[in-house]
Formats: C-alpha cells, sequence, structure tokens
C-alpha cells in the first residue's frame, strides 16, 4: 500500500480519537487524492461545517489574504473549534511563489494561533520543500504528499494504483471497463488521477447505464493527449519527416489557443529527452539496454534506478522519473533519436526565443518552427 494511504488513514484515526495537530498540509500531482483527503478529513472534524463560523477558507484570492491571517489569530464564533483552511496552497509553497505572503503567513504561525484553530493548507502539484514555511509546517504539523501513481505491472488493471478509484466511479452506473479498454484510456488520458476519473464520467455519460466501455468507445470518446501529439512530432523530427512534423505542429496550434503554452511543453518535453540521455550515460554508457520493454523498465530497470536515486548521490531526477512508467519508456526511447548536444541546443534557443517573445515584437510561431526545422535538418 502506498506510504501517502497509510499516513492518511493514521491520521484519521488520530483525528478521531482527538489527536489534534497544529498543521495539516495536504500536496501533491494527485489533486484528487489530496482534495479527497481533504474532505475525509473535514467530515471527520466538523460534521457540520458552517462557512465563517467554524470553517474559514481562502481561495487564492490576494486582496482577501491578510482577511485570512486576520482570521487565524481569532477564536471560533458559537462554535469550540475551526478550520481555517488555505485550498490555494500552489500559491505559498510553489517555487517562484509571493515571499511576502509566505513572510506574512510564516509571521502569524509563529505567533499564538489559538488551540482551538487547526490550519489546513492543501497544494495541487510539488511545493519548494526549502523555504522556512515549509520546514516549520513539517516540524510542527502533519505533513503527507500525494505523488503520481505508478503502474509496475502492465497488462492487468488490478495491480494499477488508479485501478480501483475508476471502479468506485463504474460501479454507480453499474458499468464495465475490461482490461484493454481501460490500457487505451490510460495511454490517452494524462498521468493524474482526477483526469482519469474525469473520462470516465464522460464515457459513462456517453454509453449510458449498464453498458461496458469498449477499446473504441475510448477511441472515439477520449481524445489523444498533448503528450502523444508532442511525441509523435519529435518522432517525426527524429526522422526527418519535414512535412509531417509540421503538420503536427499546426495540429498542437489547433488543440492549444496559448502559443507560449505550446513551447513551454516543447521545452519541457525537450528536458526530459536531455535527461533521459544523460541517465543512460550515467548507467549505461549512454546506449539503452538490449532487452529493453516496457515490461522489462517496470518489472527490472525502474526499481533497479529507484534504489540509485533514493540515495541521493546522483542527483535529483524526479523531474524525468516522476511519471507513469508508459511515459518514461517513450521518454528513453524518443531520446535515443537525438544527439544529446543538438538537444541542448534546441533548449538553448528555445529558452532565449522565449525571452523575445516577452520583450519584443516577432513572429513567434515563425521562428518556433525554424528551429525545429533546423534541428529535422541536422538529424
Amino acid at each position: 500500500m502506498r506510504k501517502d494511504i497509510i499516513q492518511l488513514r493514521n491520521l484519521e484515526d488520530r483525528l478521531r480519537n482527538k489527536q489534534l495537530p497544529a498543521y495539516i498540509f495536504l500536496y501533491g500531482e494527485e489533486d484528487f487524492l489530496v482534495q479527497d483527503a481533504a474532505r475525509k478529513i473535514l467530515k471527520i472534524l466538523l460534521p457540520e461545517k458552517i462557512a465563517g463560523l467554524n470553517y474559514l477558507k481562502w481561495e487564492g484570492d490576494f486582496d482577501k489574504f491578510d482577511d485570512f491571517l486576520g482570521d487565524l489569530m481569532s477564536y471560533p464564533l458559537l462554535s469550540p473549534f475551526k478550520i481555517s483552511h488555505c485550498a490555494q496552497g500552489e500559491l505559498l509553497f510553489k517555487k517562484k511563489a509571493s515571499t511576502s505572503i509566505q513572510k506574512k503567513l510564516l509571521h502569524i504561525l509563529k505567533s499564538n494561533v489559538p488551540e482551538t484553530t487547526l490550519v489546513l493548507i492543501t497544494c495541487a502539484g510539488p511545493v519548494d520543500k526549502l523555504t522556512k514555511l515549509f520546514k516549520m509546517i513539517k516540524a510542527a504539523g502533519e505533513v503527507i504528499e500525494f505523488p503520481v501513481f505508478k503502474t509496475y505491472h502492465p497488462g492487468d488493471p488490478q495491480k494499477d494504483a488508479t485501478y480501483p478509484y475508476l471502479q468506485q466511479r463504474l460501479k454507480r452506473h453499474h458499468c464495465t471497463l475490461p482490461a484493454d479498454a481501460f490500457f487505451e484510456l490510460r495511454r490517452r488520458t494524462p498521468d493524474n488521477l482526477w483526469a482519469l476519473i474525469n473520462e470516465i464520467d464522460k464515457l459513462m455519460a456517453y454509453i449510458g447505464y449498464e453498458q461496458t466501455i469498449t477499446v473504441e468507445t475510448v477511441k472515439q470518446v477520449t481524445p489523444r493527449s498533448k503528450s502523444e501529439y508532442i511525441f509523435d512530432f519529435m518522432d517525426t523530427i527524429s526522422e526527418r519527416k519535414l512535412k509531417e512534423s509540421l503538420f503536427l505542429f499546426n495540429n498542437l496550434v489547433r488543440h492549444e489557443s496559448s502559443l507560449l503554452a505550446i513551447h513551454q511543453m516543447l521545452v519541457n518535453h525537450i528536458h526530459l529527452l536531455f535527461m533521459a540521455r544523460q541517465w543512460l550515460n550515467q548507467v549505461s554508457k549512454g546506449s539503452i539496454p538490449s532487452n529493453f520493454s516496457y515490461n522489462s523498465l517496470c518489472q527490472k530497470y525502474l526499481p533497479q534506478w529507484n534504489k540509485y536515486i533514493n540515495t541521493g548521490e546522483m542527483g535529483n531526477w524526479d523531474f524525468l522519473f516522476k511519471r507513469h512508467p508508459y511515459l518514461i519508456y517513450k521518454n528513453f526511447l524518443s531520446a535515443l533519436k537525438f544527439k544529446e548536444q543538438a538537444l541542448l541546443d534546441v533548449i538553448t534557443k528555445m529558452e532565449q526565443l522565449e525571452n523575445d517573445v516577452k520583450s519584443k515584437v516577432i513572429n513567434h510561431r515563425f521562428l518556433l518552427e525554424m528551429i525545429f526545422m533546423k534541428l529535422c535538418q541536422n538529424q
């Protein structure tokens, strides 16, 4: 069982026995689990939640942040206990978050917050663990991270950590999801439980009550994720298929209204490929193992590599490995098609182009296409 699930169950038991920490901080890439954990905690502590009396919530409005801090120092009204919920923790704890509001919250928490107030913080995504604020909360409260679900046993949905959550949704409508349809959905959906549940709800609404979701239904209803388009785009470049790569780039632009968003997705993807090349240089002399497959990655190489990573001696590789094994597998296969220096050159050019776009009037799309056309020609 996952560490976060065990931590949450232990916390729930302590809360039922009235053993309350000063702070509860829930965060991680699996935002569905973060929000679900918050709901469970609120249900235990406040079965009759009354906004403004025993429950106060800050949802990211900076104009109301000082009011939220003031409420932290006040005693509950007509209630022996209250929860102050910071529901947009990413605005405080992510890298490059506002240091001024961090300092404000840190100052208040260091003061004498009434024992009748429990501070609950929820945050979607990773956090900056080096801040004084995070360290103080971790030392004095309960911190639970909900990382991305990973599948180490492909082929059997029962061994996929996300499957029980999807089954709960399916049972409500008496629908079924065969193994082949489940893995097709996995391939087409971002590596995120909330995204999977949203797609399951959409598929059930499409097929109706007491029906089976087939592979054909998944292909018809669930569009391919942007990451799939990006993989295809980079593959056509590696194979010097300029016409096909421009066609796929147009598809990306059509599916994403912001060119800067596409720019950033491509930069992130190329960073992944570059890191994959660097990893192979360290562990297997720059080449991929001869028996490398999705199964061998999940069952052999990832467990081995995680041992190296957990020692901390090889640096931080979370950006490469904190994702679904299927995406890790595709990253390694795609990375081998490019020279390491070529990837580094593209990253440098794209970062410079992003700076130029923000400071000058230029044809962003044309210059972006030119970078990849040159990469395609040099392959």
